[in-house]
């Protein structure tokens, strides 16, 4: 069932104990919000549980000022405060997250046990939070100037999955394509644009990142990270649009395999600032 409603939710937790999480615990995270869900609606857990292809949310690991991201745990103290993001991509999914959190007072992931000091819903209350739907998002591209280029950073790792092989290197047919099957597969208004007419019309301009190995629920995967841009190139003013439209996007669907277990969190950027607001 298409929906027309995004959410990016951010919660404040508090830790209540002393615990250490492994450093890519986004399988953890999943698992934690599915049992948050689980208790207010089952059949809603289940459904999200048992989709094989991208699931309507996306769950970020925790994130705190004194985390070293080169440490291989997450060193969990009582009393220190963690973000916690996550995204719906469908109405009733976040019309369900929304109601479940006035009643949820605290969190387990991992061994870790939080408070919950807050959760904020806009772009005002936190950088990370914000609602909109994919009318808007589209409405706003088509009012204004659309750009040539986009850069993105992937800001955990990413990777798209064939068959049982990892592809590491972010073409536009790989990039571009994750991001317009998700959006097809929501939006109430789909693009008609092609996976083939991607790789004509986007180039790779520029680039600088790495790949990263992580622990995926028990499971060694490997990802990239960094900055990419992308131009498209002249004469084709309906990719560019799309571009433009599934870069903000991005910011709520995440791209690639496993975005439900932190995988694939992308930002847009433009002069080292956000876009995404």
């Amino acid at each position: 069932m298409k929906q027309g409603l995004l959410l990016s939710m951010v919660f404040r937790l508090q830790a209540m104990n002393n615990a250490f999480l492994p450093l890519s615990h986004g399988a953890m995270a999943y698992a934690a919000l599915l049992k948050m869900i689980d208790r207010r609606s089952p059949a809603l857990a289940k459904e999200i549980h048992d989709v094989q292809s991208a699931k309507p949310i996306t769950v970020a690991p925790l994130q705190s000022a004194g985390m070293v991201p080169s440490h291989p745990h997450v060193h969990i103290v009582a009393g220190e405060v963690f973000t916690w993001r996550v995204t719906a991509l469908t109405a009733n999914v976040a019309e369900e997250i929304q109601q479940m959190v006035h009643s949820v007072e605290r969190v387990q992931i991992g061994q870790g046990i939080f408070q919950v000091l807050e959760v904020v819903t806009s772009w005002a209350e936190h950088g990370e939070a914000r609602q909109t739907t994919y009318p808007e998002l589209l409405n706003r591209w088509e009012r204004q100037a659309v750009p040539a280029e986009v850069t993105l950073q992937f800001v955990t790792p990413t990777a798209f999955r064939r068959g049982r092989v990892h592809q590491l290197l972010p073409t536009p047919r790989l990039v571009w394509g994750s991001l317009l099957d998700r959006w097809n597969r929501w939006a109430p208004q789909s693009f008609t644009i092609g996976r083939d007419l991607l790789e004509e019309a986007i180039l790779l301009r520029a680039w600088q990142g790495g790949t990263q190995r992580i622990e995926l629920d028990h499971r060694a995967a490997t990802g990239f990270t960094g900055q990419f841009t992308y131009r498209v190139q002249p004469n084709y003013p309906a990719v560019r649009l799309m571009m433009a439209v599934l870069a903000d996007f991005a910011f709520f669907s995440g791209v690639g395999w496993q975005t439900a277990h932190g995988m694939g969190q992308v930002r847009w950027r433009a002069k080292g600032s956000l876009v995404n607001n």
